[in-house]
């Protein structure tokens, strides 16, 4: 394994790994810091989200009132993810679910009030 440059902590992954044809990484702090965060999206082609922006305007980018309102539902209902808004290190749930919801309260939409 150290000739391939396979370092592994624990040995049960490597049984685990063994049985995985592909494996995909980045390097955005998803490994280093445990963070996700959605940096595309795609509506009829790839748009980028501004990471640094603090709002997004989500209609400006779904025009027809019903596919917003799925796709707001969508995120942030279908989530077993919390958010604590003092303290991201306490928030709970899939890295993934985590980012969706994040990108939802940039865009203005306060999850908890579209699961109500």
């Amino acid at each position: 394994m150290l000739k391939e440059n396979n370092l592994v902590r624990q040995l049960n992954a490597c049984e685990t790994m063994g049985g995985a044809n592909y494996v995909c990484s980045d390097k955005t702090g998803t490994l280093t810091q445990n963070k996700m965060t959605l940096a595309k999206w795609w509506n009829k082609s790839l748009m980028d989200i501004d990471l640094y922006s603090d709002a997004i305007k989500l209609a400006d980018t779904i025009k027809d009132p019903a596919v917003l309102e799925i796709c707001k539902q969508s995120m942030c209902c279908n989530s077993s993810a919390e958010l604590h808004p003092t303290d991201s290190e306490k928030d709970k749930g899939s890295k993934t679910e985590i980012a969706l919801l994040k990108f939802m309260h940039k865009c203005g939409y306060q999850y908890k009030d579209v699961q109500d």
